[in-house]
């Protein structure tokens, strides 16, 4: 009887770890050729989430700053053109301006460009890096136009890291909160597709709010 039940639970502790999910350690460059090897007939993964990225100027230190500019810019205070900003900024399941202590899962990490003469118009080319959580340590490279007078904006999940291989897909972004002082905070809609190192993971399907 003994025997059967050290049977059954090393049946039970070798499944659970057929199906959960952990980044691999390896992720050397014969990891992802072994991995390139299945690819072709690997399934994309769908995943949905609904994320805030919180530009928090008044935080210590700021999420982003001004490391460039024309000398122009000063002239078109409306638009802003020319100004370059970098940003490393948390990234919360909720809005940081009415959650202080909302915890942070992700940050996100790149640089904007007030590239329009016409209108506030920002170049985003961004990381976002997971700290936290079941994807912590995986990565989803941006790039796309905000523009906050449009409302929402349709920014490009142009690849990823980690879980999210080869990732690719849409983020409906618009600002959601903005002050001069303060900062702004936009809420972003993740729509994507993905290849993850381990084929066991299961889709995300359901969208977080």
């Amino acid at each position: 009887m003994a025997k059967m039940v050290a049977l059954l639970l090393a049946i039970v502790c070798m499944t659970m770890a057929s199906f959960g999910r952990a980044l691999p350690d390896d992720q050397s460059p014969e990891s992802v050729e072994k991995w390139f090897k299945h690819f072709p007939n690997a399934k994309p993964q769908n995943m949905k989430l609904r994320l805030y990225l919180n530009n928090i100027l008044t935080m210590v230190p700021p999420a982003s700053v001004a490391v460039a500019k024309a000398n122009t810019t000063d002239s078109t205070p409306d638009t802003n053109f020319g100004l370059v900003r970098v940003i490393d900024g948390p990234i919360t399941e909720q809005p940081m301006t009415e959650h202080p202590d909302a915890k942070v899962i992700a940050r996100v990490q790149g640089l904007g460009v007030f590239s329009s003469q016409t209108e506030v118009g920002i170049l985003e080319a961004i990381n976002f890096v997971f700290t936290d959580g079941e994807f912590k340590g995986s990565t989803l490279t941006t790039f796309g136009r905000l523009a906050p007078a449009q409302g929402w904006n349709d920014i490009s999940i142009v690849g990823g890291s980690g879980d999210f291989r080869m990732a690719q897909g849409t983020i409906a972004s618009r600002i959601y909160f903005i002050d001069p002082t303060i900062g702004d905070v936009q809420e972003m809609v993740f729509d994507f597709y993905y290849y993850p190192p381990s084929i066991s993971m299961e889709p995300k399907d359901e969208l977080r709010k």
